[in-house]
C-alpha cells in the first residue's frame, strides 16, 4: 500500500471516529513516508478525537509550518482553525486568541468571528467583542 493511500485509510477512521487506530497509522507513516503536513494535519486529528490537546497542538503547528503557501490560503486557515480549537479544548484561551488573530481578517469565516467575540468578551475588550460580532453578522447578513 502507498504512503497516499494510507493516508485516506487513516482520514477514514477518524471520520467513523476510530481516533487511535487512526494515531497508530498515521504515526507509522510518519516515519515511514515522507507525505509533509498531510500526515501532521490527520495525525492531529487523530489526536484531538482522542482528547490529546496538547499533543494535537504539536501536530497542528508542525502542518502549519511545512504549509507551503500564503497566509490566506484555505488550507492554512483550516488548520489555524483547528489549532485554536485544541487550545481552547486545553483551556489555553491566549493563545486560541493569538491563533485565531493570525488569520488574516479577509478570510475569517463567520465562525472565527464569533470565536473571537466570545474570547475578547472573556478578556472584557468589549469594543474588539462588537467589532467580531458585528464583523460576524456582516459575513452573514
Amino acid at each position: 500500500m502507498h504512503g497516499e493511500e494510507l493516508l485516506r485509510h487513516c482520514e477514514a477512521l477518524n471520520r467513523q471516529a476510530l481516533y487511535s487506530s487512526a494515531a497508530s497509522l498515521t504515526s507509522f507513516l510518519l516515519v515511514t513516508h515522507n507525505l509533509e503536513w498531510q500526515v501532521y494535519s490527520t495525525y492531529a486529528a487523530s489526536l484531538f478525537g482522542q482528547g490529546e490537546y496538547k499533543r494535537a497542538v504539536s501536530a497542528y503547528q508542525t502542518a502549519l509550518d511545512m504549509l507551503p503557501g500564503p497566509a490566506d490560503s484555505a488550507e492554512v486557515v483550516d488548520l489555524r482553525w483547528k489549532l485554536a480549537e485544541c487550545h481552547a479544548k486545553a483551556g489555553n484561551h491566549q493563545l486560541q486568541l493569538y491563533t485565531l488573530t493570525g488569520i488574516p481578517i479577509h478570510v475569517r469565516s463567520p465562525a472565527v468571528h464569533m470565536a473571537l467575540g466570545h474570547l475578547f468578551l472573556r478578556m472584557s475588550n468589549d469594543r474588539e467583542a462588537l467589532a467580531s460580532f458585528h464583523n460576524a453578522l456582516a459575513a452573514c447578513p
